[in-house]
């Protein structure tokens, strides 16, 4: 037997063994990617969660801008009733005082009703 023929069997083993580990690299990034992505779905969700959240949050910040834009929208028509019941009425005019009292009342009781 010659030199020569003692190195070709290892040089065929060679082959199949970068071929493993070659796979067993590519196994390794699959799982590193893999690994990746559950974290990725994991933080995708939590953001999901947070927005949801946010989104009852704003919700909520609308509906108190909203209440507070109908009480300022009556706000002038309470200081007129305010302003006309502070000033002197003429002595006919008691039963009209008794009514503007009365629609004073219910604009500052109930700020929502126009």
């Amino acid at each position: 037997m010659s030199s020569s023929s003692f190195r070709q069997p290892s040089t065929h083993h060679a082959a199949p063994q970068q071929q493993l580990s070659a796979l067993a690299a590519r196994i390794a990034s699959k799982k590193a990617e893999l690994d990746n992505l559950k974290q990725l779905r994991e933080m995708s969700g939590a953001l999901a969660m947070q927005m949801q959240v946010l989104e009852e949050k704003i919700g909520t910040l609308k509906d108190g801008t909203e209440a507070v834009a109908c009480v300022l929208a009556n706000w002038d028509n309470v200081l007129r009733s305010i302003s006309m019941a502070s000033s002197k009425p003429p002595p006919c005019s008691l039963p009209m005082l008794a009514l503007l009292r009365s629609v004073l009342l219910v604009a500052i009781a109930d700020p929502l009703v126009p």
